[in-house]
């Protein structure tokens, strides 16, 4: 299946003059032109401002651009949403964790941090041949052009890129991607449909791994899926409720939970304070668990992060438990290991026990994972997972990754030890955990 990786970020932008298109047989990449590529987007600058409300102010600029430039186009996004997510880890840290790992089939990618709009027209002939020919290439590159250059109206006319400074954390970060993603999705899909390229756009959802009837294929593309596909259905629900303006409201005024994309709660921006003294509660505990510098990050556990961690369990667990009342995460890294303590507030007891039941159940477990239940608490699950195979979250175990969960009431805990073995160390922490809802 072909990889298309269209990682999209809002950006400081250039817009739109209106041109008619512009008709050239095409018969190999060099074909498309600097000249060609111009035309093509203002015809379809022109289809985005109809189908999205917006107006373009300034011509996007275009660059024809290498692999190897689109890959650092990427990666330099990436690390700038892993500082709202890790705000305490170095940003050369943060660089090492994309360090050789291929990002292949880019068609291309509207930098935010250069206002330039880059393409690489190998990669869209190839994708071209694989839909019926050369003459698919300018509805693959007016269909890419559709959903990037949205991202580039969202900085104009939405000041979108303010936004990304002010996201308080990662969950805020995930539904704000919801936002940006799932509108420029949105607008992709209503100009292939002007373009009579339907077939093109649905191509480009295969490819990233993910369809709107079946969700994710895999844990690889939940992310995709969550902002690109569940941001595009919310996308829709906004326009039927209040047109192109509640869209646009949404990037001016972004929601602050993943939540209210998955409708679990109605739609604010201000910030959701945690329970009190939760900030604090997890403060220190990595140290129990090997000695060195920890680089940390806190971050509220939202609605996305709980779909992610059930996933694997079918979408039937989704309406009964996937709505918390409150989580809560601390991520501690050392180079040769990383530590996450999670805590889950629900609704009731009956969702909290739903959840641990899940985390027994079979027959989602890999091959290679072992599933024990605990007596620790009122309820406890141990999973361990053989090197090699999947954390579940989207994480390659490097080595063997240790999970125990544990329920107390309404309140479920987790403790994931990642690539070393925490042995006898694991029980300390786990009851110093516990205590934190005994003593309340």
């Amino acid at each position: 299946m072909r990889t298309l990786l269209l990682l999209s970020l809002a950006a400081t932008l250039t817009g739109c003059p209106k041109k008619g298109p512009k008709t050239v047989e095409l018969t190999a990449p060099q074909d498309m032109t600097l000249e060609l590529l111009n035309a093509w987007t203002a015809e379809v600058c022109a289809l985005i401002e109809e189908e999205s409300g917006g107006t373009f102010t300034k011509t996007p600029h275009v660059r024809l651009a290498t692999p190897t430039e689109l890959r650092q186009v990427v990666v330099d996004e990436a690390v700038a949403m892993d500082r709202i997510r890790y705000p305490k880890v170095p940003e050369r840290v943060l660089r090492e964790r994309y360090a050789g790992m291929p990002i292949a089939g880019i068609l291309g990618k509207y930098g935010i941090f250069t206002d330039v709009m880059y393409v690489d027209t190998d990669t869209i002939w190839s994708m071209a041949l694989e839909e019926g020919g050369p003459e698919q290439v300018p509805l693959v590159a007016k269909v890419l052009l559709a959903h990037e250059l949205t991202h580039a109206l969202q900085a104009q006319y939405g000041d979108a890129s303010a936004r990304w400074d002010e996201l308080p954390d990662n969950d805020a970060l995930e539904a704000f991607r919801s936002v940006t993603e799932g509108q420029a999705s949105w607008v992709e899909r209503r100009v292939a449909t002007r373009l009579d390229a339907d077939h093109v756009a649905e191509a480009m959802i295969e490819g990233q791994g993910w369809s709107f009837d079946n969700g994710a294929e895999s844990a690889m593309s939940f992310r995709l899926w969550s902002a690109y596909g569940q941001g595009d259905v919310w996308m829709q629900s906004l326009y039927d409720e209040g047109g192109f303006e509640r869209q646009w409201l949404m990037v001016r005024e972004p929601p602050s939970e993943s939540a209210m994309v998955f409708g679990s709660r109605p739609y604010a921006h201000d910030y959701r304070e945690p329970p009190e003294g939760w900030r604090e509660q997890f403060a220190g505990l990595e140290a129990k668990l090997g000695q060195g510098s920890w680089s940390t990050s806190e971050s509220r556990l939202g609605e996305v992060d709980l779909r992610q961690m059930l996933f694997a369990y079918g979408e039937h667990a989704y309406d009964d438990i996937a709505a918390i009342e409150y989580g809560w995460s601390r991520t501690a890294d050392l180079p040769d290991r990383q530590v996450q303590f999670q805590r889950l507030r629900f609704e009731n007891e009956d969702q909290a026990h739903g959840y641990l039941e899940l985390m027994f159940a079979e027959p989602h477990h890999q091959p290679d994972e072992q599933v024990e239940r605990l007596d620790f608490a009122d309820e406890a699950v141990k999973i361990v997972q053989a090197p090699g195979s999947s954390t579940g979250m989207g994480t390659l175990a490097r080595d063997e990754v240790h999970t125990w969960w544990f329920r107390k009431g309404r309140e479920v805990f987790a403790l994931h030890c990642l690539y070393f073995r925490p042995g006898l160390r694991a029980p300390e922490v786990l009851t110093a955990m516990l205590a934190l809802v005994e003593e309340e």
